[in-house]
C-alpha cells in the first residue's frame, strides 16, 4: 500500500509527512513563502550548498505512460527546451521518466515540462534551525538570504526535507526554486471528437457462483452466502 501511495504522491509533486503523530499531505506548489528564514537563526550559522546542475541538468525529456486508449499499451511524451538547449551549447542532455500512475498524455506532458524545468534549479542549502520552527513541512515555500548571497533580496526556496533531532533542532534542506517551474506551456489538442477504441485483454473470472445460506439466530432467519470463482485465463 505504501509503495502505490508513494509512486501516486510522486507523480503529484507531493507528500505524506509525519509531524507530532499526525500525518500531513503536502503539495510542491508557487506560493507566498509561509515565512521568512532568519539568518541569524540559524545553529552555528553553518550553510552547506550543494550543487549538481553540472550533470543534472537537462535540456530535453522523454516520460512514459500507460495509455487506455491504446489497450494500456506504453505511449512515449517528448518535451523539449530550445532556450534550455542554447544555454548548454546546443548539446542535448535528455531526462528520462516512467510516470507509472499517470495515464493521460496532456497530464503527463505538463508533468514532465515542469520537471525539465525543475532541473535547472538544483542548488540545495542545508543547514539547521531551532525549535521556533516547528510546524515547518516538506513542500512549504520559505524565503531566505545569505549574508553572501549577490544581492540583498531573499531568495525563494522549497523545503525539500526537515527533520527533527533528540535537542530540538531541525535539519532543513532547501531547494531553489522559481515562479518559471510552474509555467506550464500552452497545448492544442490534435485529437478528433472519435472516442478511440480500447481493447479489452482481459478475460472475467470464471464460473462465478453465489450459495445462498440461510441461518438461524434466536428465532430469526438471517441470509448469507458464499461466492466463489476459477480465475481468468488471461
Amino acid at each position: 500500500i505504501f509503495k502505490n501511495m508513494q509512486g501516486l504522491l510522486a507523480h503529484g509533486d507531493a507528500a505524506l509527512c509525519n509531524f507530532s503523530g499526525r500525518y500531513y499531505l503536502t503539495v510542491e506548489k508557487n506560493a507566498v513563502p509561509v515565512l521568512e528564514i532568519e539568518y541569524a537563526d540559524i545553529i552555528g550559522g553553518e550553510v552547506s550548498v550543494e550543487d549538481t546542475s553540472g550533470k543534472n541538468r537537462y535540456n530535453s525529456v522523454q516520460a512514459s505512460i500507460i495509455d487506455p486508449g491504446k489497450g494500456w499499451n506504453t505511449t512515449a511524451v517528448t518535451f523539449y527546451n530550445s532556450t534550455f538547449l542554447t544555454e548548454d551549447s546546443n548539446v542535448e542532455k535528455k531526462l528520462n521518466l516512467a510516470f507509472d500512475h499517470i495515464t493521460n498524455y496532456y497530464t503527463a506532458r505538463s508533468m514532465a515540462e515542469r520537471h525539465l524545468r525543475r532541473s535547472r534549479f538544483l542548488r540545495t542549502y542545508s543547514l539547521t534551525l531551532p525549535y521556533k520552527y516547528i510546524g515547518l513541512l516538506p513542500n512549504d515555500v520559505v524565503s531566505f538570504n545569505h549574508p553572501r548571497f549577490p544581492d540583498e533580496a531573499n531568495r525563494v526556496f522549497i523545503v525539500d526535507s526537515i527533520e527533527s533531532t533528540t535537542s530540538g533542532k531541525f535539519n532543513v534542506e532547501l531547494q531553489e526554486t522559481s515562479n518559471d517551474v510552474f509555467i506550464t506551456s500552452p497545448q492544442t489538442d490534435i485529437s478528433d471528437t472519435q472516442i478511440p477504441s480500447v481493447t479489452n485483454i482481459i478475460l472475467p473470472p470464471r464460473d462465478v457462483r453465489y450459495t445462498a445460506n440461510t441461518v438461524s439466530n434466536d428465532g430469526l432467519l438471517l441470509r448469507n452466502g458464499t461466492l466463489s470463482w476459477k480465475g481468468s485465463l488471461s
